[in-house]
């Protein structure tokens, strides 16, 4: 009986009910003489779904969860004897919506948002790249394109890049067999024919190793990624190959892919999140940029300076930067299932000024205990109390 006073009582806070207007309500039925007055109020109430309808007002579902039989006492009547029975707490779920206030954000379809922060603390260098673990070798030569993803998040300090690849044997990276001259950017794709350079035997089960090198401006600094290595294998080992990683990237999103989206996924997941950054001498100054997303829609791809960039199963993006002071602008594209595209532009001005501030409090906590005469203490109030209390 208490439980169900305890939660009419809540409904009524909740909905806002005028004590009043339940009074007349409850009175209506008593005073009209007509039972069926209350069975027609109720039966305005729908409840067959997981929430009810109304059309008097609003509307508010209690559920408990805990003790079903009160711990007070029957006799209590005072409020601290009715005190272990008051377990009562209000909830309600998040909405699916992300909400981000600021100059640098995009509000999206379906309450999603993507915004960009400043950081003065610039982090930490990242370049890295990702390609097939197996290369289709018939014996004589490689029988299809060789694709590549490099990432980096200092473009801006970069003047040109290269992907080398080198014999696995060829440990200290002298005899290069293929340079591939890279774009300059966050994302770079490239493709290798496989040609290979005269005088040069391969078989299928050797192994092959590549690099990135990055050259700053002036050429003088550059930086350079650990070796990872692909293998040359039979073509129908690489068709098997091929249609296991489809198999692996449909069942980690859910969704059906081509052979050629799987290795695209597969290339651009292994291209990001990861940092193979050996050696670093390019100076870098200026702020760390980064770009999140929360609630993309789903079934859309997104797309940062024309550059495809991951998105999480939970709908989420983080992308970084490090850029030099000055305005930058990032261009985003969300093109979904039926092609539509959706274009943002994200103006961020680098301003390079920044106010830390540096705060110091010294404390001293004793406790005392003054016997005998007092009276040479007696202008100094802080030996009223037991306890001393000092600061700064």
């Amino acid at each position: 009986m208490k439980m169900k006073l305890l939660d009419y009582t809540l409904i009524c806070m909740l909905a806002g009910i005028a004590p009043a207007t339940a009074q007349e309500s409850s009175s209506l039925p008593a005073a009209t003489g007509k039972p069926g007055a209350s069975q027609d109020a109720a039966a305005k109430v729908d409840c067959t779904g997981a929430t009810c309808v109304s059309t008097e007002g609003v509307l508010m579902r209690v559920r408990t969860r805990g003790e079903r039989q009160p711990i007070a006492p029957a006799a209590a009547a005072n409020s601290q004897d009715l005190q272990p029975d008051r377990r009562v707490t209000v909830e309600t779920e998040a909405p699916g919506k992300a909400v981000a206030i600021g100059k640098w954000s995009v509000q999206l379809p379906n309450g999603g948002v993507i915004w960009a922060t400043e950081d003065p603390s610039l982090g930490q260098a990242e370049l890295n790249a990702s390609a097939p673990s197996f290369v289709a070798f018939d014996g004589q030569r490689i029988t299809q394109p060789v694709q590549f993803y490099v990432y980096s998040n200092y473009p801006d300090f970069i003047d040109r890049a290269e992907i080398t690849l080198y014999r696995a044997t060829d440990t200290d990276l002298v005899s290069p067999i293929a340079t591939l001259p890279l774009q300059v950017g966050a994302v770079s794709e490239v493709e290798w024919d496989g040609k290979l350079p005269q005088g040069v035997a391969l078989r299928a089960g050797d192994e092959l190793q590549y690099i990135v090198r990055a050259y700053g401006k002036g050429g003088s600094a550059f930086d350079e990624t650990y070796p990872r290595r692909l293998q040359l294998v039979r073509p129908e080992e690489a068709e098997r190959g091929t249609q296991l990683l489809r198999g692996e990237v449909e069942n980690k999103f859910g969704t059906a892919f081509s052979t050629e989206q799987a290795e695209q996924q597969s290339l651009i997941d292994g291209a990001f999140g990861q940092n193979s950054l050996r050696q670093q001498n390019i100076g870098i100054y200026g702020s760390r940029i980064r770009i999140q997303g929360r609630n993309i829609p789903d079934g859309y791809a997104l797309t940062i300076d024309g550059k495809s960039q991951p998105v999480d199963l939970q709908r989420k993006l983080v992308a970084e930067y490090l850029v030099p002071i000055g305005r930058h602008t990032f261009d985003i594209a969300m093109t979904g299932p039926d092609q539509r595209t959706i274009k943002h532009t994200l103006d961020v001005d680098v301003s390079g000024r920044y106010m830390f501030a540096v705060a110091i409090a010294d404390l001293t906590a004793s406790g005392n205990d003054v016997s005998g005469s007092v009276e040479p203490l007696a202008a100094d109030d802080r030996y009223d109390d037991s306890f001393l209390i000092e600061g700064r």
